[in-house]
């Protein structure tokens, strides 16, 4: 079994367009022709123990299969393989268990479940993380480097676990977001027997979903396994006009060629589509000035608005322990993103009449189809080092990425009529559209090398350093003198833990900044590099052998260059918001996470998260995210039984909008809490039901107030029944 928990990772990215033959299918027919060779190994030497090293060692990251609502190890801080007491920065880890019990979804459901994260919706199909008052427009599947993507919902069908870190992670991320870093574990074939697990769901406002996910040795000797997920889903929704269809298949094969051998293959894709799409949300005012009420319900979009988005990942990785204990890795990675959304904007920045309720104009239509192709090989090695009597450990490696980006769209050739707020039926026809036109060619590359050691000093100290040099190029295709490019960027990582006594221990840490961007300004330039410096201090607690773990942490963030919206401004010839370049950013606040086991039948998530976030002049960076939140989620066994609930609260939060009659309004929310449930009953060994409840209690709210003078309502209260039956 494939063992990833001590190596760093170097990215290699490889320009394909010049191939015949495309990563996809060359990793399709190594999947296909890989048990064959393996099996005709095995008959060469033992067959794999499979209670025994290899499929432990990837047993003890997973927390599949554990009933457990934290970690023993956590790797994506450093590369190390670390306990989350170990490592110096705040580190979450939502687990299987979690995922099951509290019904997530996507990986928004994900983050909306750790204090001080938000996952912010724009519209029906795109949504944002932000963290620490910053966005998060980047995350990892399986330590591989991958620009977020709102419009891609991520599935975690798939996944074992989430492990975010809080604060910046330039060492192993690379040109990463510096308020975290958010890393999803696949699931892998780790089961010596056949086994498998199917749901089926079904929730309020017609919504109906199917979930298989399979696992067997695929050789006699076992040391070929593989796994199989897949799902559907058919939902309807409160919002009128809308509905979604989603599909999911996961495939993995994992298998151990020889003692110190090991490696897998696999392949997923995933596809969501919608149909009577919003672009935005509603109006919040009227032509004269006064507030909008509109119900939860309304949607002011045609029926015919859809967007599409296929995500395509083909992987591979191989692994070799020597026997001196090291051990070297290779992973290579080909994504592949292709979204095309057709839909009208109405209520930018206009406003319908209170009495007609006409008004609205479509500032904003089109189709606008992109791609997104990535390659990403990892190499990396890592070495048990004995000096001064004491055990240490060294990783290093190299990063090549490759990423191209295209975009194109078509426009109406007549204007659309909105109809009027009171009387909307979405029913106006589709307009003929111009022929295709290209909006955005552009190539990012991106060549690391990085390293990083742990070093014993004593009994109770630990020091953690190193440092990662990036080159970065962005190459625009149709604008060249957009362009830029970055060489030789040094990102500093130094960290200390002190442990206080056998449960508690110290820490403090220290990352530098190193960001390139996307955005643009009013000019079409883009923005320069973020840049900066986070530093943090806390305290760690680990109980129960490790089954409670706890954490307190005070943060300070600075930065140059944060993006930050120029109000009413796009970036010429196209639908984008244009930003400005904010000088003298701090972020700094406090956290803390309980997250574990209680006793045997008592399990907890609890966080809470505050900060403060300025630029230069005082004034608040990102209002629109609460300053202040807690989270807790609790499950009781008793028998049969498993109950369970919790809480979300955040402030107060507001944002600065353009308002009718040329002027700028603050448009507030109040403090909001929410209240969620969940039962589970096991009907017999192999069969359960469980219900979930969000918004128990149907509270109203704002999920976004967008600056564009629009607001984004919450989902009022959602039921779903899950039948599962385990084999």
């Amino acid at each position: 079994m494939f063992h990833r928990s001590v190596c760093a990772r170097a990215a290699v990215c490889a320009d394909l367009r010049f191939s015949r033959v495309g990563p996809t299918q060359c990793l399709l027919a190594v999947a296909c022709a890989w048990p064959w060779m393996v099996a005709a190994q095995s008959g060469t030497r033992d067959p794999v123990d499979l209670d025994g090293l290899q499929v432990q060692a990837h047993r003890g990251a997973a927390t599949e299969g554990r009933d457990s609502y934290t970690a023993d190890i956590a790797r994506s801080s450093t590369k190390l393989e670390l306990s989350p007491r170990d490592t110096p920065q705040s580190v979450v880890v939502v687990t299987r268990q979690q995922i099951v019990d509290r019904n997530l979804q996507s990986l928004q459901d994900v983050t909306d479940t750790v204090a001080g994260f938000n996952s912010p919706t724009w519209d029906t199909e795109r949504t944002y993380i932000t963290a620490r008052g910053f966005e998060v427009d980047y995350y990892r599947i399986d330590g591989i480097p991958t620009d977020y993507s709102g419009d891609v919902q991520q599935n975690m069908a798939i996944y074992d676990r989430v492990e975010i870190v809080r604060g910046a992670n330039g060492l192993t991320s690379g040109a990463g977001s510096p308020a975290a870093s958010i890393d999803l574990l696949r699931k892998h074939a780790d089961s010596g027997v056949t086994t498998g697990r199917v749901d089926l769901s079904a929730g309020r406002w017609d919504r109906y979903r199917g979930t298989a996910d399979l696992q067997s040795p695929l050789n006699a000797a076992g040391n070929v396994r593989g796994r199989v997920v897949a799902s559907y889903e058919d939902k309807q929704s409160f919002r009128d006009y809308y509905s979604k269809q989603s599909t999911l298949f996961y495939g993995i094969v994992d298998a151990d060629f020889s003692a110190s051998t090991s490696g897998y293959v696999g392949v997923n894709k995933q596809r969501n589509d919608g149909r009577g799409t919003t672009w935005g949300g509603v109006p919040a005012y009227f032509s004269d000035g006064s507030r909008t009420d509109f119900a939860r319900s309304d949607a002011f979009t045609p029926r015919w608005a859809r967007g599409v988005a296929d995500t395509t990942n083909a992987f591979a990785g191989l692994t070799h322990r020597f026997d001196n204990g090291a051990q070297l890795h290779m992973e290579y990675s080909h994504q592949r993103f292709e979204t095309d959304w057709k839909s009208v904007l109405f209520g930018y920045l206009d406003y319908p009449d209170k009495d007609t309720g006409l008004g609205l104009a479509s500032t904003f239509g089109g189709s606008y189809p992109t791609l997104s192709a990535q390659n990403s090989l990892d190499a990396c090695v890592s070495l048990p080092l004995g000096l001064w009597g004491r055990e240490h450990e060294i990783v290093a490696g190299a990063t090549w990425m490759n990423r191209t980006i295209r975009s194109w769209s078509n426009l109406p050739l007549q204007p659309l009529v909105a109809e009027s707020v009171y009387a909307w039926t979405g029913s106006m026809a589709q307009p003929a559209w111009s022929p295709l036109s290209k909006g955005e060619e552009r190539q990012v590359r991106q060549v690391a090398a990085y390293a990083a050691g742990r070093f014993q000093l004593s009994d109770a100290l630990k020091a953690i350093v190193g440092a990662r040099v990036t080159d970065w190029k962005s190459t625009d295709q149709l604008q060249p003198a957009n362009s830029y490019a970055r060489r030789g960027r040094t990102t500093p990582y130094a960290g200390l833990i002190f442990d206080v006594d056998e449960h508690h221990s110290l820490y403090a840490s220290y990352t530098g900044i190193f960001k390139p961007q996307n955005n643009r300004d009013r000019g079409g330039r883009y923005l320069d590099p973020l840049e900066g410096n986070s530093y943090e201090v806390g305290a760690k607690g680990a109980y129960f052998d490790g089954q409670l773990n706890a954490a307190l942490a005070l943060f300070r963030i600075e930065q140059d260059n944060l993006a930050v919206n120029d109000p009413g401004q796009l970036v010429p010839g196209t639908t984008t918001q244009a930003y400005l370049a904010a000088k003298g950013t701090v972020s700094q606040g406090v956290e803390f996470q309980l997250d574990g086991q209680l006793s045997e039948q008592w399990r907890i998530a609890f966080g809470f998260a505050q900060f403060d976030a300025n630029d230069a002049s005082g004034v608040d960076v990102n209002p629109a995210s609460p300053r202040r939140e807690a989270t807790l989620f609790t499950s009781w066994q008793t028998g049969p039984w498993r109950l369970g609930g919790g809480l979300s609260w955040q402030s107060p939060i507001h944002e600065l909008m353009a308002g009718p009659l040329g002027t700028t309004q603050r448009l507030s929310q109040g403090s909001v809490v929410l209240a969620n449930a969940m039962a589970r009953y096991d009907i017999t060994q192999a069969w359960s039901a469980q219900l979930n409840v969000r918004n128990l209690f149907d509270r109203r709210y704002y999920a976004n107030i967008v600056y564009q003078s629009q607001l984004i309502y919450g989902d009022p209260r959602d039921v779903e029944l899950t039948l599962s039956w385990k084999f």
